[in-house]
């Protein structure tokens, strides 16, 4: 019985931790979402004050990062990150080139082995009779 409940509690926790998790996290896109918008709008503001001012490059510069901040891709900002800290541009493994070949020289050989016919040992009922007679079923 003590292990019944046990299992209970646990599973109402586990549930429990899984919807708070994707309540805290909606509720983290959503201020995410609201600082994108007020930093959108307060780029375009200083943008109108530069084209004002006659500064058509820097408000061109504004109007350009403004752009970038409605990226969703979290990996390309982590990019752009890594090459302006580091100076040097991401390498990241991948898939060869359509017009290179890859080295497959040192790869294992995946081919399946060929196993013997008489390798598995047949069934009988024999074996059940002998379980039941001891009281080893589980």
């Amino acid at each position: 019985m003590n292990k019944v409940i046990s299992l209970l509690l646990d599973r109402i926790a586990e549930r429990f931790v899984a919807l708070t998790a994707g309540l805290v996290s909606s509720r983290i896109e959503g201020f995410h979402a609201t600082s994108l918008a007020e930093q959108h709008s307060e780029l375009e503001d200083l943008a109108r004050t530069y084209e004002a001012a006659g500064k058509i490059e820097i408000a061109a510069s504004l109007r350009q990062r403004a752009l970038g901040l409605n990226s969703s891709n979290p990996a390309a900002e982590a990019e752009h990150i890594v090459r302006n800290v580091t100076g040097q541009q991401l390498q990241l493994p991948g898939p060869p080139d359509a017009g290179q070949e890859a080295d497959v020289r040192r790869l294992p050989d995946c081919a399946p082995c060929a196993s013997p016919r008489n390798a598995k040992r047949p069934r009988t009922g024999d074996a059940r009779k002998s379980a039941d007679a001891t009281g080893d079923l589980l």
